[in-house]
């Protein structure tokens, strides 16, 4: 019973994100570029991403565990830094609440960014979070 409901929450998540992100390198609305999107439960940070646009998309996709005692709402925390050396540069904070939603904004400069993600509510939380640019 436990791999039928496993198997039935992944498929529930991928229809959810395909729907979200479109085809591949491309966007529902046009001349979005999609970058990257990755896919985690509870706390974590992304792989450092190439932005070169003049705006970025955040879109997520956030549900509750299966294995929760009880049903509740399931939301997370999506910092958005810039990779820059000595330190990283915190650029935005998303207040991400499921299950969807999106938010634009414009990064300072082109470079390399990543998302750091933790729950707020939830427990272990999963979550699909997909990045975004419009070129410049």
């Amino acid at each position: 019973m436990r791999v039928a409901i496993y198997s039935a929450s992944a498929a529930v998540l991928l229809i959810a994100s395909l729907s979200m992100t479109g085809p591949a390198g491309t966007s529902a609305q046009g001349d979005w570029q999609i970058i990257q999107s990755w896919p985690g439960t509870g706390s974590g940070a992304t792989d450092p991403f190439e932005a070169s646009g003049s705006e970025l998309r955040i879109s997520w996709n956030v549900q509750g565990s299966p294995t929760a005692f009880r049903s509740e709402a399931a939301s997370v925390q999506i910092r958005v830094y810039q990779d820059t050396a000595p330190t990283d540069t915190l650029i935005t904070t998303i207040n991400a609440a499921g299950p969807g939603g999106r938010t634009t904004f414009m990064p300072p400069v082109a470079g390399r960014y990543y998302l750091q993600i933790t729950p707020i509510t939830g427990f272990q939380p999963r979550w699909i979070v997909t990045v975004e640019q419009r070129p410049s």
